[in-house]
């Protein structure tokens, strides 16, 4: 017994009129499903964004890009364990805002370029700060940073004509808040 098995020769000529059908198929799906199956493709043209909606969110990723950087320093060079615990917690969430913040402003093709010099002051100063005055020096600076974030976040709330940038500064609102508030406590607990 001898068992073969049969396998198709293809030329180029079938080859060719499979893919061609292929394609075929592929486009008339795409004309069927109508105009709106491409709008999320990354080549169609963005909508702009408005010249105050890109001056708010190249002021709220500086800030949190700042806040970030300052936060992350703390988490480690802290002397009070509940001081690197909430660094980590606020890294946790300017980071959740600079990614929301990012995704925006790469949706409409926005480049949010910062420049460097500015971008670490704080976090320049807290590198100075002795070990003992380190804590109290991160936790004032922090909520300097996040008053200022708060109020840049209402503005953007209010004042900003995309929808998306309104509802992720909106959403945020309360919570930099309770991180304002948060922030003070704790200094208020630290011993002089």
């Amino acid at each position: 017994m001898n068992s073969r098995v049969i396998i198709p020769q293809f030329t180029a000529r079938r080859m060719t009129a499979t893919r061609l059908l292929a394609v075929l198929g592929l486009v008339v799906a795409g004309m069927a499903a109508g105009p709106r199956a491409h709008a999320q493709d990354a080549t169609a043209p963005a909508t702009e964004l408005r010249r105050g909606d890109q001056h708010f969110i190249r002021d709220l990723i500086q800030r949190t890009e700042q806040n970030l950087a300052a936060a992350k320093l703390a988490q480690s060079d802290a002397a009070d364990p509940r001081v690197r615990r909430f660094a980590a917690s606020l890294a946790e969430q300017d980071q959740d805002l600079d990614r929301a913040l990012t995704a925006l402003a790469s949706a409409h093709h926005f480049v949010t370029g910062l420049p460097a010099e500015s971008r670490w002051k704080w976090t320049d100063e807290l590198r100075k700060a002795s070990a003992n005055d380190f804590d109290r020096k991160f936790l004032g600076r922090a909520i300097d940073a996040h008053e200022e974030l708060l109020g840049a976040l209402k503005d953007a709330a209010d004042d900003a004509t995309d929808p998306v940038l309104r509802d992720i500064a909106k959403s945020r609102v309360s919570q930099y808040k309770q991180i304002v508030d948060q922030a003070e406590e704790l200094k208020g607990s630290l011993r002089r």
